[in-house]
């Protein structure tokens, strides 16, 4: 009886939860709950809070109160996502995608880009399998 050979590839081990991930974790709850925020703002607004902010005018009110719900409208489900990424390529995508989407906001930039440098490293990409 003849010996099988062994395959040509090596079995790798499945990789490690990388490090950067709760930080990562952390960051989008942060910002999913500032979604909310942005959110109950715009809500606020355009269901007459605009009176007690005293704006000087009533379209300026209803621009706001759409720039703040529209911002959390869709930052908040986005970062809710990014808290529980799944371990698949879109996953590492998605997060990705999410650094860049905060990047422009300069408050987030020292937060942001280390998570994105640590981010795109090859362990990171080898546990969501990108």
């Amino acid at each position: 009886m003849a010996v099988p050979e062994p395959p040509d590839t090596p079995v790798t081990p499945p990789a490690s939860r990388p490090a950067v991930l709760p930080w990562f974790s952390a960051y989008c709850a942060v910002m999913a709950a500032v979604g909310l925020l942005f959110l109950v703002i715009g809500l606020a607004l355009h269901y007459g809070g605009s009176d007690a902010i005293l704006w000087h005018d009533p379209a300026e009110a209803r621009f706001a109160a759409a720039v703040y719900t529209t911002l959390g409208a869709v930052f908040l489900p986005l970062f809710l996502i990014g808290t529980c990424l799944p371990r698949r390529s879109f996953g590492w995508t998605l997060g990705i995608i999410l650094l860049a989407l905060s990047i422009p906001t300069c408050c987030c930039v020292p937060v942001s880009l280390p998570l994105l440098f640590f981010w795109i490293r090859p362990e990171t990409r080898a546990y969501f399998g990108a």
